[in-house]
């Protein structure tokens, strides 16, 4: 789902590959032990956590449903989808193969497809199909949490509790996916758990060689804010009012855009600035870079909080529209901070096929 946005960076990052030279002699093989062990695979474990418990409630709720069952339900889609939210553009790696990245959440959606699915596998006397190893190869559509939203929170999502037709097979294809969701999120674990396990992988993990893998672990965030910017804000905001698509906003069901927009920004933040993040490689002449980073960082940050909730509404909203511009305003300088000014000073040096990965 990110090609076409992977591939305009790779525009860029091919130019940066010819004019970029390293700061400093940087020693990507400590850096990128250090980024896996204490920020990518801890990340991926929190997310396995939280499925796991989906999984849990959604055996609890398949059994016995309730209206208290339905609303941890709702609670624990919030959990992973937080989780996820702070994980998705780590691709290096087991995410971006086997197409786990579309399976955990397919979005945007191509041809308004998920609703027909759903309502195929709902129609669907073959109960077979929602047996793990056989759900693992249906439409990436159904697989992850855009279908299960739409069953936790469509327009028709409390048939769930109706005691009808509908209820067990809903109950059913909610316990598939969650299950779906969870062995996804430990296939993920295990594979970085494995990798930061011995310090050789870690300091090249999925790629070649150190420099490779800190390029590809860089490119994930500079994709994360492409994807950002133009997918998840100008999206939905489009370019006059009358061009809003309100229900092009992520997870605008649950009433989560926002929300999601503002954890994928502090995601991207600590990956960047924090304490394991990549401004460790800056040498001591770029505090004047540092700042840069950190205050464009928080100006992102703030217009994030200052939108008005929920997105779908505000892009419709002429004053609401008006901060929804801030905001992307404050991203695309930060996504230009990050794709021209920063990779130099880094010592990063991208190329085509560092941000296309595996191509999956």
């Amino acid at each position: 789902m990110l090609k076409g946005f992977v591939s305009r960076i790779a525009l860029l990052a091919s130019w940066l590959g010819v004019f970029a030279t390293p700061a400093q002699a940087a020693d990507f093989a400590a850096f990128n032990q250090d980024y896996a062990t204490n920020l990518v695979a801890p990340a991926f474990k929190t997310l396995a956590g939280e499925t796991k418990k989906l999984a849990q409630l959604a055996d609890d709720f398949a059994a016995a449903p309730t209206q208290d069952g339905y609303a941890a339900l709702q609670v624990g889609f919030d959990s992973v989808s937080d989780a996820w939210m702070q994980v998705e553009f780590f691709r290096l790696g087991p995410l971006g193969a086997e197409q786990r990245s579309d399976r955990f959440e397919y979005w945007p959606e191509k041809r308004s497809i998920i609703d027909k699915q759903l309502q195929g596998l709902l129609a669907s006397k073959d109960q077979g199909a929602l047996a793990p190893e056989k759900f693992a190869q249906a439409s990436v559509a159904v697989q992850g949490l855009p279908a299960l939203e739409r069953l936790l929170h469509g327009e028709d999502a409390r048939q769930v509790l109706s005691a009808g037709p509908e209820q067990k097979p809903r109950a059913a294809l909610i316990r598939a996916i969650a299950h779906n969701l969870d062995a996804l999120a430990h296939e993920l674990n295990a594979a970085w758990e494995k990798a930061i396990a011995d310090p050789k992988v870690a300091a090249a993990p999925f790629s070649a060689d150190p420099n490779e893998a800190a390029a590809q672990f860089y490119a994930g965030l500079a994709t994360g804010l492409e994807v950002v910017s133009d997918q998840k804000i100008a999206g939905p905001r489009g370019a006059t009012i009358d061009k809003a698509k309100p229900k092009a906003a992520e997870q605008w069901r649950s009433g989560r855009s926002l929300k999601n927009i503002a954890l994928n920004l502090a995601a991207i933040q600590n990956a960047m600035t924090g304490p394991h993040g990549f401004v460790r490689l800056l040498g001591t002449d770029q505090d004047a870079l540092r700042k840069e980073l950190t205050d464009a960082f928080n100006a992102a940050n703030a217009a994030a909080a200052a939108a008005p909730q929920p997105l779908d509404a505000a892009v419709a909203d002429a004053e609401g529209r008006k901060k929804i511009g801030t905001l992307l305003i404050a991203v695309n300088h930060l996504r230009d901070l990050m794709t021209q000014k920063a990779p130099p000073a880094l010592g990063i040096s991208l190329g085509f096929n560092e941000l296309d990965g595996d191509g999956s």
